[in-house]
């Protein structure tokens, strides 16, 4: 599995260099959105849903809106949006949180230095996410073979979310 999940990362980033700026932060902007329920999910369990979940959401929509109708991000919303990346990665749900919000603010840099060469990065979040699930039965992508994963459904299902996950960003490319 893990040389399928190397091999599909090296796709993404050579689709990604032959495509637009445009189109290359949509497809960053979508990987971050199949982001958005593991984040709600997460925060749920780590810190208050509505203040922090409706910042970041208003910075996936605020990087929307600039893509499609090309209106500016402010510096101080990014900075405002990065103040509030929780520092506590102790357990599965805040080094989720921690991640997806690392994942809003970087993209959002990104878009504002016109960084295209950036976006792939967020394929691999993505697939990093997914990997946190693995971590909590001491598991590495690598370890998702057939064998292994018949013995433990949580596993299978785990092996199941990275393939599916690769065929999102296969679509979306």
């Amino acid at each position: 599995m893990f040389n399928a999940v190397v091999d599909h990362m090296k796709d993404v980033k050579i689709a990604i260099d032959q495509m637009s700026s445009r189109a290359a932060f949509a497809f960053a902007l979508s990987c971050t959105e199949r982001q958005w329920p593991a984040f709600q999910q997460s925060l749920k369990q780590t810190r208050n849903v509505a203040e922090v979940g409706e910042v970041f959401r208003q910075a996936i929509d605020v990087g929307w809106t600039h893509l499609l109708q090309r209106i500016a991000i402010v510096d101080e919303f990014v900075a405002s949006c990065r103040q509030l990346i929780s520092a506590d990665v102790g357990d599965a749900p805040s080094a989720v949180a921690n991640t997806i919000e690392n994942s809003i603010v970087d993209l959002l840099n990104a878009i504002q230095r016109k960084d295209k060469a950036y976006t792939h990065h967020l394929s691999g979040r993505n697939i990093g996410l997914i990997e946190l699930l693995l971590d909590e039965h001491g598991l590495l992508i690598d370890d998702l073979n057939v064998d292994i994963a018949h013995e433990h459904s949580e596993i299978e299902t785990v092996r199941h979310l990275v393939e599916a996950e690769m065929k999102h960003q296969i679509k979306d490319l």
